[in-house]
């Protein structure tokens, strides 16, 4: 089952095109905040892009897990459907999915908070208090909006609600075999390459999607994520990844672009706000910032000192 399937691009446009009309736009009236360190901070600034890490070398590894497990569990539940060609379907998507080598999979995820000022987050993403909160604007990042999930940023809230997440993972799986159907319908005797290609994308998309779900333990965090797959499994370019060192390991990540595309000549990401971290000199970090800002020659965003005292 690890082999590549080849077909057709017009068959793989009909079906992935399938899937990306399913998506439902998200938006957030708020800002979404991203706690990072001083480099990460830094760097952001400089550069004005965002790391995003390759899931599975995430901090938390039973995060990435607990989404996958759940999806297959779903998948599971199909396997003895009385209907031979959803169970087949099913089957197929579920093997594709336990399969996906290294190589074929390459998901990279950035996380955001609806919350300014959490502790959890100051403890977890920044040294105990020794970063940065970066407030963006959803609504001016690149592709915010978009329908797309393949080769492209897409930006999604996590979904904390076990229920909600099965309906998400059923929803899918009953529009592509649906679909898969109709395609046959109008082309049997490319059945096999259609069910193939059908199953095959199905299995690519729950995999994304179940970068989505997370445990309701951690629902405190109302975490946004944005989650980019980089192949050329839909003829997209794929992103040249770079590597970093962390605890020791050499950790691929990509450079996300989240300005607009109408901006994109500015080269600025849509920051509105900042926030000091409790364990840093508020003082000297907001004259820092000052600074970069004057080199940017851009509008200075709010900058503000956590309420939070960490000792």
């Amino acid at each position: 089952m690890q082999d590549k399937i080849h077909f057709d691009s017009t068959l793989w446009e009909k079906v992935f095109h399938l899937l990306q009309k399913k998506e439902t736009k998200e938006t957030h009236e708020g800002l979404l905040y991203h706690y990072t360190t001083p480099a990460g901070l830094l760097g952001i600034l400089q550069n004005q892009h965002i790391w995003a890490t390759e899931a599975s070398f995430l901090n938390d590894l039973y995060e990435i897990q607990y989404g996958l497990d759940m999806t297959k569990e779903v998948i599971n539940t199909y396997l003895k459907n009385k209907d031979t060609y959803i169970q087949q379907f099913c089957e197929l998507s579920l093997n594709y999915l336990e399969h996906m080598n290294s190589k074929e999979e390459e998901i990279y995820i950035t996380s955001f908070c609806e919350t300014s000022d959490l502790l959890s987050q100051w403890k977890g993403y920044t040294n105990f208090g020794e970063g940065y909160a970066v407030g963006l604007n959803l609504e001016n990042m690149i592709d915010s909006n978009s329908d797309e999930e393949f080769g492209h940023i897409s930006i999604k809230k996590v979904i904390y609600n076990k229920k909600e997440q099965s309906k998400m993972v059923k929803s899918k799986i009953k529009f592509m075999v649906l679909q898969s159907q109709k395609l046959i319908a109008q082309d049997l005797p490319n059945t096999e390459n259609i069910m193939k290609a059908s199953a095959k994308s199905l299995a690519y998309y729950l995999n994304a999607q179940s970068k989505r779900f997370k445990s309701s333990a951690f629902s405190e965090e109302k975490e946004w994520r944005a989650i980019y797959i980089n192949n050329d499994f839909a003829n997209e370019q794929r992103i040249k990844n770079k590597l970093r060192m962390v605890d020791s390991i050499l950790t691929p990540y990509i450079e996300l672009h989240l300005y607009k595309k109408n901006s994109a000549k500015n080269k600025i990401l849509p920051i509105k706000e900042i926030i000091i971290g409790p364990k840093v000199d508020g003082k000297k970090a907001g004259k820092s910032i000052n600074l970069i800002y004057k080199n940017l020659e851009v509008k200075l965003p709010k900058i503000k000192e956590s309420k939070i005292s960490l000792q």
